[in-house]
């Protein structure tokens, strides 16, 4: 039976910095330096303007914990921040990731929240994976018909689900990943 398989051909990466200050604009400010400092570590390992953007910025407070028995005015104190800042790569480069992950993280990237394979354009190959589905059922409905002594003269019906197309992912396409140090 025919069986039909795309390797993935686009890889998303979220990329993050995360800086903790006593500060807020002691940790916006080292953050905002680092996230510089990866931005143009991704673009010297090959990836252009038009393949990142920004993710999300977030500031959050760091508060003291209570304590073990806290009085009834006890209220409680912000001890610093914490500034989350992160870009999302969408390029097909694939074979970049190594690279791309090692550079970001050299650079002061410590936060990779995800790392995600697919296809850059599925209904490319939908009319594909719709004939070659067709033709595995077909030879299952004539399977089943000779084994049980019939023959199969027509289609009376045929549907099609709307299931998502996957990507073929091979860990072939993970190898040249620097996964040493991330």
């Amino acid at each position: 039976q025919p069986m039909l398989e795309k390797p993935a051909d686009q890889i998303h990466i979220q990329i993050g910095v995360v800086t903790d200050a006593e500060q807020a604009q002691t940790a916006m400010s080292d953050n905002s330096k680092k996230m510089n400092d990866v931005i143009a570590a991704l673009q010297e390992a090959g990836l252009a303007k038009e393949e990142y953007s920004t993710g999300r910025f977030q500031v959050h407070p760091r508060y003291a914990p209570p304590p073990r028995n806290p009085q009834p005015d006890w209220k409680p104190q912000i001890t610093g921040y914490q500034v989350i800042n992160s870009i999302h790569v969408k390029t097909k480069k694939l074979d970049l990731a190594g690279d791309l992950l090692e550079a970001a993280t050299e650079a002061g990237a410590n936060n990779i929240d995800s790392i995600n394979f697919d296809l850059a354009d599925p209904r490319k190959h939908r009319a594909e994976a719709i004939t070659a589905a067709t033709a595995n059922a077909k030879s299952d409905a004539e399977a089943l018909a000779s084994a049980s002594g019939q023959k199969l003269v027509r289609i009376l019906q045929t549907s099609l689900d709307h299931a998502p197309v996957q990507p073929l992912m091979e860990m072939r396409a993970m190898r040249g990943m620097a996964m040493d140090g991330a």
